[in-house]
């Protein structure tokens, strides 16, 4: 990490030294200068940086123009300079340009996701409604996370890529019109934190995505890649064949039916914390739902798992567990289980199959086989491991069998005397 830092950093100075910097995300590798512009506009101050030939301008910050204000209306320039603004999005080029694990808004707050951070400030905290220019091509990671004020949107027709957390905890936000030439989205956090995200809509000459039935899919409506977060009930449309990892993360969803011929659930897919319910048409060739739980029936893999409060009892129909599965339903609120229940059909546990099913120190974890289950192996190498630091039970008669098992995989001295228990 040290010397990803330090190499970012000369980069910079080497940059620097020469006035100018690059900025490739946007199609055509762009060279900016360093030098800053400023321009002033209603209530906010705009900090920018030109091209080279100065015809493009890179709005990098904005402040508002009286300290400790709060306004209510954001509409950025559209030029600086003479020069159209195409770019929006913090300067994080000291730190490599771009290739860093947090990023800055564009009111120059820290945003990490994982603390639930949302670059919520002052500045944006009261915005309502924002303009964006039109010649906008690029809008850069984080750039409007925390505008938890703001209630619609619409973005440019010219840009072409939505970032992860763009518009993260953006919690009053309701309409949003995507732009024509949308052509890759994260799906998975772009609006994350949008509960009251109800409307999207889409222009029909869009060519990789569209907009209908509650959700975003490929325009040969094969594919749901994300479902609009405000929708309690959804029906998957008998044309969608797979789903997206992420497409219903952090979604209001409670209830999904999908069709006969979804056949392609991938890993993470269905993941919302709201979902109480999954249906499946009965002629759907490879998925059957049973309890709490979505299997493949021609491998009897747990495919989903529905949780209720926090709680997951497998399916007698389940053969397997494995790290391509998805876990939904109420969980706490770290998104972990309390109890796991895993049947004497469970006979295989697969890599990452653990991290699918998270446990807590909280949390119960019962075997109910006589005897544990095989673990799968990679290289001479044991590559699924068993939870630890909980509280495990198993059957009475086979609780040394079971001990011995995580003797085998190096876990027992991971567990406490006191954390083993049978029925």
């Amino acid at each position: 990490m040290k010397r990803k830092i330090a190499n970012g950093i000369v980069i910079f100075m080497l940059l620097a030294v020469c006035g100018i910097f690059t900025g490739a995300a946007e199609g055509k590798a762009v060279t900016w200068s360093k030098k800053t512009y400023t321009v002033t506009k209603g209530k906010f101050k705009f900090y920018a940086h030109l091209s080279k030939n100065k015809k493009k301008s890179w709005v990098y910050l904005v402040k508002p123009k009286k300290k400790k204000a709060s306004p209510t209306s954001l509409k950025f320039p559209k030029k600086i300079k003479k020069a159209a603004v195409t770019r929006i999005g913090a300067d994080m080029s000291i730190m490599g340009d771009g290739d860093n694990e947090f990023y800055k808004n564009i009111f120059d707050v820290w945003v990490e996701y994982a603390h639930g951070c949302d670059g919520y400030c002052r500045a944006n905290s009261k915005i309502k409604t924002m303009s964006l220019p039109p010649a906008l091509t690029q809008i850069d990671y984080i750039s409007f996370s925390g505008m938890s004020a703001l209630t619609k949107v619409r973005i440019p027709d010219k840009v072409k890529v939505l970032h992860a957390e763009t518009f993260y905890g953006c919690r009053k936000l309701k309409e949003v019109k995507l732009p024509k030439n949308l052509s890759s989205f994260s799906n998975y956090l772009c609006f994350d934190d949008c509960p009251k995200l109800d409307k999207v809509t889409l222009s029909r000459k869009n060519k990789k995505y569209t907009v209908s039935n509650d959700i975003l899919m490929s325009k040969d409506n094969k594919t749901l890649i994300w479902a609009i977060p405000k929708k309690t009930t959804i029906t998957v449309p008998d044309t969608i064949e797979t789903i997206e990892s992420g497409a219903f993360f952090n979604s209001q969803v409670k209830n999904i039916k999908l069709g006969k011929y979804v056949t392609n659930l991938k890993s993470g897919s269905i993941m919302g914390t709201k979902i109480e319910t999954i249906s499946i048409d009965e002629e759907n060739p490879v998925y059957a739902v049973d309890g709490q739980c979505i299997y493949n029936k021609k491998d009897a893999s747990l495919v989903v798992g529905i949780a209720k409060n926090a709680q997951l009892v497998i399916s007698d129909k389940v053969k397997k567990l494995t790290g391509t599965a998805s876990l939904c339903g109420s969980l706490s609120e770290d998104r972990q289980l309390y109890l796991l229940d895993i049947p004497a059909s469970v006979i295989w546990l697969g890599k990452n199959w653990d991290e699918v099913l998270p446990v807590s120190g909280l949390s119960k974890v019962y075997f109910r086989g006589a005897t544990p289950p095989q673990v799968e192996k990679k290289g001479g190498y044991y590559a699924a491991s068993l939870p630890v630091f909980c509280d495990i039970y198993v059957p009475k008669a086979s609780l040394s069998v079971y001990k011995n098992w995580y003797k085998k995989l190096d876990l027992y001295e991971d567990t406490e005397k006191e954390e083993w228990h049978t029925f």
